[in-house]
């Protein structure tokens, strides 16, 4: 809540109308939060001790938590109610954003989902005086009422206009920049096989990395005569129930789906491995040469070109993943898959025909760091968020946008948030576009 008032007031230019300021009001109550997280915990270990002292000193501090956020929460509404009212007197022309965004929206929610804090802390306080065989704590309902709800409505209770201008089940077949008219031209077509164009000021390419399944080149893979789904595309209708199932990959999606797989499908087992079930050194000694069948080996640069560090790739924490491979009902291919023919698979230095009925992709995606359309214009990239000389275009997670590991999201926050300063800056200066000379794009990529 605190870091959501923060955007919206400095995204509008008005972290003067606020009497606390947007750079300090997220640290100052994130402190104030800490304390109480502090507060609550002292409260439930001091009794612990059975002390009647420190039974006694867990209510004052309890007590004195409670106090502490229903303050916070009191001056804190009344920020957003002083900083929504002076913003709401502005003339709209003044606002650093479209008029067309309802941003007034994102205040009544701050506002009321507030207001829902502050009787919850007043439930809590009485809930707390009246013990655990008191009324509140008795009856679930607060609990729905005055947890869940403030979550409903700061994260989905009100449509902030962002339907009205989604499009779903379109694809982008290309996008131009016209020079003369300072606007993009972007092509789209529907499943109806209808084609349209739309003109736009600013082209913003964030289509991730990872959207476009990789299907294996595997010989005879069109011939087969089953169903071939991939874990990104999963059919609602898929049923696997006494079907013969071959996953393709081992990577994080395989060691996720064969488990859940196998929950479903018909198991045709004929005996126990009754060795693993009374030999328990074999058993870790079958999971540990398994392990070692199914890790290899890759390779990652550090600063220094001359030197490579192997990596040894681990499995994932896939609770039954290796368990699977104990049944007389799943094989492991060690060597790969030669070819496909229409009735199943054959496996790398064998003549026999594996009989499948679905074959599962658990193959990944392909690469992602280029447009999966034609963009006419953009050359070097700059940050890898813009391109030089190609105005008002803008891209995340693309090429050079994601640096070597770390976190996605975080990358993805850095890079919106460096574009939207720049389209601030456009509506607020007045410019058309903008964008990186190549000497500049040079330097970044050097």
């Amino acid at each position: 809540m605190y870091m959501t008032y923060g955007r919206i007031t400095i995204a509008l230019g008005a972290a003067k109308d606020a009497f606390i300021s947007p750079r300090w009001l997220t640290k100052i109550y994130v402190l104030i939060d800490i304390g109480c997280i502090v507060t609550q915990i002292m409260g439930s270990v001091l009794p612990a001790s059975g002390n009647p002292s420190s039974i006694e000193l867990s209510k004052k501090v309890l007590i004195g938590g409670l106090i502490t956020q229903l303050v916070a929460l009191s001056i804190f509404i009344l920020n957003c109610w002083q900083t929504h009212h002076r913003i709401k007197r502005r003339p709209h022309y003044e606002l650093p954003i479209d008029p067309s965004i309802s941003w007034q929206n994102h205040f009544r929610v701050l506002e009321l989902t507030t207001l829902l804090l502050i009787v919850r802390s007043i439930v809590r306080a009485i809930e707390f005086l009246q013990g655990t065989d008191g009324f509140v704590a008795s009856h679930e309902a607060f609990i729905y009422v005055f947890d869940a709800l403030p979550m409903f409505f700061i994260m989905v209770c009100k449509d902030f206009g962002v339907t009205k201008s989604l499009k779903i089940r379109h694809q982008v077949t290309g996008a131009r920049w016209i020079s003369d008219e300072q606007k993009w031209v972007t092509s789209t077509d529907l499943t109806s096989g209808i084609s349209t164009s739309e003109k736009v000021a600013v082209l913003i390419n964030a289509q991730g990395r990872i959207n476009k399944p990789m299907v294996p080149k595997i010989p005879g893979f069109e011939t087969f005569a089953g169903r071939v789904v991939h874990t990104a595309q999963w059919p609602s209708d898929l049923d696997v129930r006494g079907k013969r199932v071959a996953v393709v990959g081992n990577g994080a999606s395989g060691q996720k789906i064969l488990p859940n797989l196998l929950r479903q499908a018909h198991e045709y087992i004929d005996e126990e491995k009754s060795t693993f079930g009374t030999d328990g050194a074999a058993y870790r000694e079958y999971r540990r040469e398994l392990e070692r069948g199914m890790t290899n080996k890759y390779y990652g640069w550090t600063f220094d070109e001359e030197a490579v560090i192997a990596f040894r790739k681990q499995l994932l924490d896939a609770p039954g993943y290796l368990e699977a491979f104990l049944r007389q009902d799943v094989d492991y291919l060690e060597k790969g898959i030669a070819c496909v023919s229409p009735i199943g698979i054959k496996a790398v230095g064998s003549t026999e025909i594996r009989e499948v009925d679905i074959i599962v992709l658990a193959t990944g995606f392909q690469d992602g760091f280029y447009p999966r359309f034609p963009v006419i214009g953009p050359t070097a990239t700059y940050l890898g968020v813009m391109a030089a000389d190609t105005p008002n275009y803008f891209q995340v997670l693309q090429a050079q946008g994601n640096a070597f590991g770390g976190s996605v999201p975080l990358h993805c926050e850095v890079s919106t948030a460096y574009i939207a300063r720049v389209l601030r800056k456009l509506h607020r200066d007045g410019y058309s576009s903008c964008s990186p000379t190549k000497k500049v794009a040079a330097d970044f990529n050097d």
